[in-house]
């Protein structure tokens, strides 16, 4: 809905009563990432990984901000990580789809996208991973432009 203080005065709120909680710094993440604020939504993903080593939503996330804020080699290295101990985990393989697309790599790309269709088809919906799943603008940029391509070639 947008209403990112709201949200980080609830997240506040319930680190205040659970100070481990790793859903929180990373929903406190998303709302900070909302509001573009990267290096505070970087600090809570990386808490959150911290506190749960193998929480391959904070993962991704952090590599999305990553991406954002130019890390694109760090966030490739994330997503490679947590797509091998995440199999089937489409969020990671998407992201590495746009991103290995960006950097000219045409055959990773497509080997990544064809993972996440397995997974999850959501991903070819612009709306839903701009809107719903809120990747930042860089990511969608990247995606779009490797999804302008996967159209191209399936007319």
């Amino acid at each position: 809905m947008g209403r990112w203080e709201e949200a980080i005065a609830d997240y506040n709120a319930a680190l205040e009563i659970e100070p481990e909680a790793a859903d929180a710094y990373n929903n406190r993440g998303n709302a900070r990432a909302g509001q573009k604020h990267w290096q505070e939504a970087i600090a809570d993903y990386r808490h959150a990984t911290e506190i749960a080593r193998d929480y391959p939503f904070a993962q991704s996330n952090l590599a999305l901000v990553l991406f954002q804020t130019g890390e694109s080699d760090k966030a490739i290295q994330m997503w490679r990580t947590v797509s091998r101990r995440h199999p089937g985990f489409a969020d990671a393989d998407a992201a590495l789809a746009a991103a290995y697309w960006q950097q000219g790599n045409s055959a990773k790309a497509e080997e990544r996208w064809a993972r996440a269709m397995d997974a999850d088809k959501r991903y070819r919906d612009r709306d839903w991973v701009a809107n719903t799943r809120r990747w930042p603008e860089a990511a969608v940029s990247a995606l779009d432009a490797f999804l302008t391509l996967q159209r191209s070639t399936a007319g």
